[in-house]
């Protein structure tokens, strides 16, 4: 039987994943694809909520979403967050050399969020 549904994967799945999907990306990155190539059908190998997230900006796209949670995704609450900023005992030592190009990508990333040209 034919699988007519294109496969949407996330980056951080493992390897031999990724080499048979039809299109790997973040998030956005897959939001941009299914408006570009307006699948019928879509497989998102992804974070459960992330597909829920695509699925309600793509109604006429028909979604099978074999549901995968992160445990690292899941730790992420509120309280975690409060906790590590007010303790700062969860402290993350970067090589200097990585510093200065990952702040270049986080500061991307946030005019990204303020719909600043970057």
């Amino acid at each position: 039987e034919q699988f007519d549904a294109k496969l949407v994967a996330h980056p951080e799945c493992p390897p031999e994943v990724l080499a048979e999907v039809d299109f790997v990306g973040s998030t956005t990155a897959m939001g941009k694809w299914l408006e570009r190539e307006k699948p019928a059908r879509v497989a998102l190998i992804t974070e459960c909520s992330m597909a829920d997230n695509l699925r309600s900006q793509f109604p006429a796209t028909q979604f099978i979403k074999p549901c995968n949670l992160c445990p690292h995704m899941q730790r992420i609450t509120l309280q975690n967050i409060y906790a590590c900023l007010r303790d700062l005992k969860h402290v993350i030592e970067v090589p200097a050399d990585v510093r200065v190009r990952a702040r270049a990508a986080l500061e991307r990333m946030l005019a990204v969020g303020r719909r600043e040209p970057v």
